[in-house]
């Protein structure tokens, strides 16, 4: 992928501080973006902030937020539309894997499933990797339904592995390439387009699960 492939256009990275997400925004910088990255505290996003801009960008917007608060959540959302900027490029990648039940300050946890609508808080019972995979499967069916959504703006949406932590990331790739300025609702691994599983393509569970989600936060339906 050419260096000067995203000069000129701006990229939102949540969670950029460490690992994969990291390397995710370096490379991006290197390609020429003017980068944006988020981070719970000053000290944890200054230093990839740093490496950024070695890596060409002198120019990094920084915005602190924990992304586990609805509250932070809305005031980052607050200020990326208040900025004078146009967002061209958002990776969203923040999560984490727990071996217990934490809540969240609004009260929320991780969920287990498939999707179990009867018990998206694991109040009875919990277990790690049933919940990671629940999540992961939600992530699929936010985005296809996103994609659905905005079927006929400029706006794509898409969900990816991203691969190892390298600057020939699929995360790179995905929302790089131009031939890939029109695909939407498309899973990526490996840089190569591939089938997720069966459920995630399910309309109905997607539309649940946008209107129970949206109630949890106090979103309008």
């Amino acid at each position: 992928m050419s260096s000067g492939m995203m000069v000129g256009k701006t990229a939102l990275v949540t969670g950029a501080t460490a690992g994969i997400v990291k390397a995710t925004a370096v490379g991006r910088a290197r390609m020429g973006a003017h980068l944006a990255i988020t981070g719970r505290d000053h000290g944890r996003t200054e230093s990839p902030a740093c490496e950024i801009r070695v890596a060409g960008r002198e120019t990094v917007d920084t915005l602190l937020a924990d992304l586990s608060s609805q509250r932070e959540v809305r005031c980052l959302a607050e200020e990326v539309l208040q900025s004078p900027s146009r967002n061209d490029v958002l990776i969203n990648y923040v999560g984490g894997y727990r071996d217990t039940r934490d809540v969240t300050v609004d009260g929320f946890a991780h969920t287990t499933g498939p999707i179990g609508f009867n018990g998206l808080q694991c109040e009875r019972s919990y277990s790690g990797s049933r919940a990671y995979s629940q999540s992961k499967l939600a992530d699929f069916l936010f985005t296809y339904e996103s994609a659905r959504k905005l079927q006929g703006t400029l706006v794509t949406a898409n969900a990816l592995h991203p691969g190892v932590a390298s600057t020939s990331a699929t995360s790179i790739y995905v929302a790089s390439v131009p031939d890939l300025e029109q695909v939407t609702s498309r899973f990526f691994a490996h840089r190569k387009p591939k089938r997720s599983s069966q459920l995630s393509y399910d309309e109905a569970t997607a539309d649940q699960l946008g209107r129970v989600s949206a109630n949890f936060v106090g979103l309008p339906q």
